[in-house]
Protein backbone atom coordinates (compact mmCIF):
# COMPACT_ATOMS: atom_id res chain seq x y z
CA UNK A 1 0.00 0.00 0.00
CA UNK A 2 1.35 3.40 -1.05
CA UNK A 3 -1.00 5.96 0.50
CA UNK A 4 1.17 9.06 -0.04
CA UNK A 5 2.94 11.46 2.32
CA UNK A 6 2.59 10.80 6.05
CA UNK A 7 0.43 13.42 7.71
CA UNK A 8 -1.34 14.64 4.54
CA UNK A 9 -5.07 14.93 5.27
CA UNK A 10 -6.22 12.96 2.24
CA UNK A 11 -3.83 10.08 2.92
CA UNK A 12 -5.43 9.04 6.19
CA UNK A 13 -8.96 8.61 4.88
CA UNK A 14 -7.81 6.82 1.72
CA UNK A 15 -5.74 4.33 3.71
CA UNK A 16 -8.52 3.81 6.26
CA UNK A 17 -11.08 3.28 3.49
CA UNK A 18 -8.86 0.78 1.71
CA UNK A 19 -8.20 -1.21 4.88
CA UNK A 20 -11.90 -1.15 5.77
CA UNK A 21 -12.74 -2.38 2.28
CA UNK A 22 -10.42 -5.39 2.45
CA UNK A 23 -10.85 -6.35 6.12
CA UNK A 24 -13.24 -9.25 5.50
CA UNK A 25 -11.46 -10.54 2.42
CA UNK A 26 -8.41 -12.66 1.83
CA UNK A 27 -6.15 -9.75 0.91
CA UNK A 28 -3.01 -9.39 2.98
CA UNK A 29 -1.10 -6.10 2.99
CA UNK A 30 2.56 -7.12 3.14
CA UNK A 31 4.04 -3.63 3.20
CA UNK A 32 2.95 -0.01 3.49
CA UNK A 33 5.33 2.67 2.26
CA UNK A 34 4.62 6.34 2.76
CA UNK A 35 6.38 9.13 0.94
CA UNK A 36 6.06 12.31 -1.05
CA UNK A 37 4.11 11.90 -4.28
CA UNK A 38 7.08 12.82 -6.42
CA UNK A 39 7.42 10.23 -9.18
CA UNK A 40 11.05 9.35 -8.37
CA UNK A 41 10.29 8.88 -4.68
CA UNK A 42 7.34 6.63 -5.50
CA UNK A 43 9.43 4.67 -8.02
CA UNK A 44 12.06 4.02 -5.32
CA UNK A 45 9.41 2.89 -2.82
CA UNK A 46 7.95 0.44 -5.36
CA UNK A 47 11.39 -0.95 -6.21
CA UNK A 48 12.20 -1.45 -2.52
CA UNK A 49 8.99 -3.39 -1.91
CA UNK A 50 9.34 -5.59 -4.98
CA UNK A 51 12.93 -6.41 -4.08
CA UNK A 52 11.98 -7.27 -0.47
CA UNK A 53 8.81 -9.27 -1.14
CA UNK A 54 8.30 -12.01 -3.70
CA UNK A 55 5.04 -12.72 -5.52
CA UNK A 56 3.18 -9.46 -4.91
CA UNK A 57 -0.14 -9.70 -6.75
CA UNK A 58 -1.25 -6.08 -6.44
CA UNK A 59 0.38 -2.73 -5.85
CA UNK A 60 -2.20 -0.27 -4.53
CA UNK A 61 -1.70 3.41 -3.89
CA UNK A 62 -1.56 6.98 -5.05
CA UNK A 63 -1.67 7.95 -8.72
CA UNK A 64 2.02 8.92 -8.95
CA UNK A 65 2.95 5.50 -7.55
CA UNK A 66 0.73 3.84 -10.15
CA UNK A 67 2.37 5.80 -12.93
CA UNK A 68 5.89 5.04 -11.66
CA UNK A 69 5.12 1.37 -11.06
CA UNK A 70 4.46 0.77 -14.76
CA UNK A 71 8.12 1.24 -15.66
CA UNK A 72 9.36 -0.54 -12.52
CA UNK A 73 7.31 -3.64 -13.31
CA UNK A 74 8.56 -3.57 -16.90
CA UNK A 75 12.21 -3.28 -15.76
CA UNK A 76 11.79 -6.13 -13.28
CA UNK A 77 9.88 -8.26 -15.82
CA UNK A 78 6.84 -8.42 -13.52
CA UNK A 79 4.26 -6.83 -15.86
CA UNK A 80 2.28 -10.06 -16.16
CA UNK A 81 2.53 -10.96 -12.47
CA UNK A 82 1.77 -7.80 -10.50
CA UNK A 83 -1.28 -5.58 -11.03
CA UNK A 84 -1.46 -1.85 -10.30
CA UNK A 85 -4.47 -0.16 -8.69
CA UNK A 86 -4.58 3.59 -8.12
CA UNK A 87 -6.54 5.13 -5.25
CA UNK A 88 -7.47 8.16 -7.36
CA UNK A 89 -7.87 9.16 -10.98
CA UNK A 90 -5.55 11.37 -13.06
CA UNK A 91 -4.84 11.75 -16.79
CA UNK A 92 -1.79 9.46 -16.47
CA UNK A 93 -3.85 6.83 -14.64
CA UNK A 94 -6.49 7.09 -17.38
CA UNK A 95 -3.82 6.42 -20.02
CA UNK A 96 -2.52 3.49 -17.96
CA UNK A 97 -6.01 1.97 -17.77
CA UNK A 98 -6.55 2.44 -21.53
CA UNK A 99 -3.22 0.73 -22.23
CA UNK A 100 -4.03 -2.10 -19.81
CA UNK A 101 -1.09 -1.18 -17.54
CA UNK A 102 -3.21 -0.07 -14.57
CA UNK A 103 -6.06 -2.30 -13.46
CA UNK A 104 -8.45 0.31 -12.03
CA UNK A 105 -8.95 3.61 -10.20
CA UNK A 106 -11.93 5.38 -8.65
CA UNK A 107 -13.11 8.80 -9.75
CA UNK A 108 -15.15 11.20 -7.68
CA UNK A 109 -15.65 13.45 -10.72
CA UNK A 110 -13.68 16.49 -9.50
CA UNK A 111 -14.61 18.61 -12.54
CA UNK A 112 -18.28 17.97 -11.84
CA UNK A 113 -17.65 18.75 -8.16
CA UNK A 114 -16.32 22.16 -9.20
CA UNK A 115 -19.43 22.84 -11.28
CA UNK A 116 -21.68 21.76 -8.42
CA UNK A 117 -19.76 23.96 -5.98
CA UNK A 118 -20.17 27.03 -8.15
CA UNK A 119 -23.87 26.29 -8.58
CA UNK A 120 -24.29 25.92 -4.83
CA UNK A 121 -22.42 29.19 -4.17
CA UNK A 122 -24.64 31.05 -6.63
CA UNK A 123 -27.75 29.59 -4.97
CA UNK A 124 -26.56 30.75 -1.54
CA UNK A 125 -25.67 34.24 -2.82
CA UNK A 126 -29.10 34.53 -4.46
CA UNK A 127 -30.83 33.30 -1.28
CA UNK A 128 -32.24 30.37 -3.26
CA UNK A 129 -32.74 26.85 -2.01
CA UNK A 130 -29.63 24.70 -2.06
CA UNK A 131 -28.67 21.15 -1.21
CA UNK A 132 -27.11 20.57 2.20
CA UNK A 133 -25.19 17.53 0.94
CA UNK A 134 -24.42 17.09 -2.72
CA UNK A 135 -21.83 15.15 -4.66
CA UNK A 136 -21.32 12.91 -7.64
CA UNK A 137 -21.36 9.14 -7.51
CA UNK A 138 -17.90 7.63 -7.08
CA UNK A 139 -17.20 5.29 -9.98
CA UNK A 140 -14.54 2.66 -10.46
CA UNK A 141 -12.86 3.05 -13.84
CA UNK A 142 -11.28 -0.01 -15.46
CA UNK A 143 -10.48 -1.33 -18.94
CA UNK A 144 -14.04 -2.58 -19.36
CA UNK A 145 -15.87 0.69 -18.73
CA UNK A 146 -13.50 3.60 -19.42
CA UNK A 147 -15.16 4.23 -22.79
CA UNK A 148 -18.61 4.37 -21.16
CA UNK A 149 -17.80 6.89 -18.40
CA UNK A 150 -17.73 10.61 -19.13
CA UNK A 151 -14.17 11.81 -18.73
CA UNK A 152 -15.42 15.42 -18.94
CA UNK A 153 -16.59 15.08 -15.33
CA UNK A 154 -13.27 13.67 -14.11
CA UNK A 155 -10.43 15.19 -16.14
CA UNK A 156 -9.61 18.71 -17.26
CA UNK A 157 -9.64 19.27 -21.03
CA UNK A 158 -6.38 18.14 -22.67
CA UNK A 159 -5.10 21.67 -23.49
CA UNK A 160 -5.55 22.78 -19.87
CA UNK A 161 -2.37 23.68 -18.00
CA UNK A 162 -2.54 24.99 -14.45
CA UNK A 163 -0.79 28.28 -13.78
CA UNK A 164 0.68 28.97 -10.36
CA UNK A 165 1.91 32.26 -9.03
CA UNK A 166 2.70 33.84 -5.68
CA UNK A 167 1.83 37.43 -4.83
Amino acid sequence: MYPGPKGAGWVKFIEQGFRQGIKDGEIQVVVTKSGDTGKEIQRTLVQEALEAYQNIDYIVGNALMAEAAISVLRQMNLENQTNIVSTYFTPAVYRGIKRNRILAAPTDAPVLQGRLSINQAVRVLENSSYFKHLGPEIKLIDRFNYKKVSMEDSLAPSPFLPTFFVK
